[in-house]
């Protein structure tokens, strides 16, 4: 078995690709030629359980463990730098990390699954604050998903109850753009030529952010 469960890629300028594999607690360097050229298997003790994947403006990687409730920080080619993140539900802490989005500024928001909530960090790793739960202006998340950054909002899918919800970049709540049902088990979310590229189950539909319409493109 080369590798197993993979979830997540990460495009590189040469062409090479970046695979999180979550089954065998890897990520697996692919040329263009989809021969392995190269893994990263984190710090010392190892990745447990990678998840997401974001590569940042300067090269370096974002990785989600969602066993180890952390966001491990990868060098260009791989090495682990630092990680962030602990298991719990106070300030910048997680219960099952899971998705990653990173906006114009490099904050970074993580989707913490188990706590139903989105958690902001700096660039530095340092955690801001948390926004997703029941207020006056939002219900609330079920199960948080698939997150993307665009044109100064984020979006934030609902897996289980198949919504879309927009927030600003402090958290603040904005509106719905998909119902509840529209996007049921709804996984990674990817910014397209300025659409939204959600990936479903079996099939991966396209959304434009202004009106809420969507495309089948597999």
């Amino acid at each position: 078995t080369l590798f197993r469960q993979p979830v997540s890629a990460a495009a590189v300028s040469d062409g090479s690709i970046w695979v999180t594999a979550y089954g065998s607690n890897e990520l697996v360097h692919f040329d263009v030629n989809g021969v392995i050229v190269g893994r990263a298997r984190g710090p010392l003790a190892g990745f447990d359980r990678p998840f997401d994947l974001v590569r940042l403006e300067d090269g370096r990687m974002l990785v989600s463990e969602t066993a180890a409730d952390r966001v491990s920080v990868l060098s260009p080619d791989g090495n682990f730098l630092f990680s962030f993140g602990k298991k719990g539900r106070g300030a910048g802490e997680f219960i099952g990390p899971q998705f990653i989005a990173v906006d114009g500024t490099g904050n970074i928001y993580v989707t913490d699954f188990g706590n139903s909530r989105v958690v902001a960090f700096d660039p530095d790793g340092k955690p801001l604050f948390e926004f997703g739960s029941k207020s006056p202006f939002f219900r609330g998340f079920k199960a948080p998903g698939g997150i993307a950054f665009l044109d100064g909002n984020i979006y934030v899918a609902d897996s289980v109850e198949g919504s879309l919800h927009v927030f600003d970049t402090a958290g603040n709540f904005r509106e719905t753009l998909l119902p509840e049902g529209s996007i049921r088990q709804s996984e990674s979310i990817r910014v397209w030529k300025g659409s939204l590229l959600v990936a479903l189950p079996s099939r991966v539909i396209m959304v434009d952010p202004n009106t809420g319409a969507g495309q089948d493109l597999v």
